[in-house]
């Protein structure tokens, strides 16, 4: 059988392309695409669209009141971004440990949102940061806050003929502090798919009260999630110890892991618990405090 194969120079001819042919497969890092054509895994595939020549996808700018990572910008560059790590830095930590060196090499931050695994790393500290999707078609473009990016395994809201063109941050305001941490665990330290990975976001202001706090979750539920009845217990308060106890007994009821080949849920529901209080400890300014979590 023979595949169409389209490499556009610019993301206008991308577009047409995939108007024209809207069940043709997207190809950027080709990380997750290639395995699974090697694997079989793809059903009735008709052409690829390769993305890798059009520069304005690869783009890390900062503005005002955001950051904008264009989809294309590939995991070894947002390591190697001092910015991300000093304004994004659950972003950067996330990228920085992604797979192996070969991985993060081609791997790019749009495909790892738009592969919408449960554990996907990109995908919790995005959640965590309260980023917006960029999606745009010839017809529309629309704005799609990450929370509600996944709608079930491997599916997100892309609709046929859009692409994910990158993803806005959102920079803390005047006078507020973020405190940021992401917690991991897996079989092997960064090349394996997360047994369970938490990100957490809290903003603070000069009085020590949290203003806001955003907790993101994987490999806890059909798709990376936000725990917002978590997330509740710290806003308008100044974070303490027993705030963080409270969390980290609730959680088991605001997840849904299953068994797998990696782990149970059973070690999830505990592993978690573990996670949450580390997360929420570093993000909030009290690890350093002699406590054991």
């Amino acid at each position: 059988m023979s595949v169409q194969y389209y490499s556009p120079g610019s993301f206008t001819e991308a577009l047409q392309v995939l108007e024209r042919n809207s069940n043709y497969t997207l190809l950027a890092g080709g990380t997750d695409v290639v395995p699974r054509l090697n694997l079989r895994q793809v059903k009735g595939l008709q052409g690829l669209i390769y993305l890798g020549n059009i520069v304005e996808m690869k783009k890390i700018v900062e503005h005002n009141e955001h950051i904008f990572i264009g989809a294309l910008v590939t995991h070894a560059c947002i390591a190697a971004s001092e910015l991300i790590k000093q304004k994004a830095y659950n972003v950067w930590y996330a990228s920085y440990h992604m797979g192996t060196p070969a991985i993060r090499n081609v791997g790019t931050i749009g495909g790892n949102l738009v592969n919408a695994s449960p554990a996907g790393d990109s995908c919790v500290a995005l959640l965590a940061a309260g980023a917006l999707a960029s999606i745009k078609s010839l017809h529309e473009n629309r704005l799609v806050p990450i929370k509600e990016f996944f709608v079930d395994k491997g599916k997100t809201v892309l609709k046929p003929g859009e692409i994910l063109y990158g993803v806005y941050l959102p920079k803390a305001a005047t006078g507020i502090k973020k405190g940021c941490s992401y917690q991991r665990i897996g079989t092997l330290k960064g090349s394996s798919t997360a047994i369970i990975n938490i990100a957490v976001e809290i903003e603070q202001d000069t009085d020590g009260m949290c203003r806001a706090c955003r907790i993101g979750a994987g490999a806890v539920a059909s798709t990376p999630v936000r725990l917002y009845s978590l997330e509740e217990i710290f806003v308008d308060k100044r974070i303490n110890w027993n705030l963080i106890e409270q969390a980290a007994n609730e959680v088991d009821a605001h997840i849904n892991p299953i068994d797998d080949t990696y782990a149970t849920a059973w070690y999830r529901r505990k592993v978690i618990k573990v996670l949450l209080k580390r997360a929420l400890a570093e993000a909030s300014g009290l690890a350093s405090e002699e406590k054991e979590v």
